[in-house]
């Protein structure tokens, strides 16, 4: 892992799904973040973990995101701690063209808890900010706490 949310119940989902998707899909996870208020150390106990699941390059093919997609939710269906969760593929969320908030939320909203970090990279317009929890002018998160 490469940071922690703080939590040490809430780090290992972060950790068990890593270790899950490199078992069950060698060298095709890219990264792991944490948003929202894990990501920014305010959580209250009761805190859902908003955590973004990020492929390397695109999914080979429908089957693959399904299966993957399928593996997420099971994975996440037993988990004690509230969990909001997305899967997505590098190559898709790079391509955003802006009608889609999981770029913005990523780029200035999160917290890299595994693998390489892209938010460098991923390209967000101003117009995907507007409404995204982030303010155009100043870069920071209303949705902090």
């Amino acid at each position: 892992m490469v940071a922690s949310t703080g939590d040490d119940r809430v780090d290992r989902f972060p950790r068990d799904t890593v270790v899950m998707f490199e078992r069950d899909y060698p060298g095709r996870l890219k990264a792991c973040y944490a948003a929202g208020s894990h990501a920014y150390g305010a959580a209250a106990p009761s805190s859902d973990l908003d955590l973004t699941v990020l492929f390397g390059d695109a999914f080979v093919d429908d089957t693959e995101r399904r299966r993957a997609t399928q593996s997420f939710v099971a994975h996440a269906a037993d988990w004690p701690v509230a969990l909001d969760t997305d899967l997505q593929d590098e190559v898709r969320l790079r391509q955003t063209d802006g009608d889609s908030l999981v770029g913005p939320m990523l780029k200035y909203g999160s917290l890299l808890v595994y693998g390489d970090d892209i938010r460098d990279a991923l390209p967000v317009s101003l117009s995907a900010i507007d409404g995204a929890g982030t303010s155009a002018l100043d870069g920071t998160n209303r949705y902090a706490t």
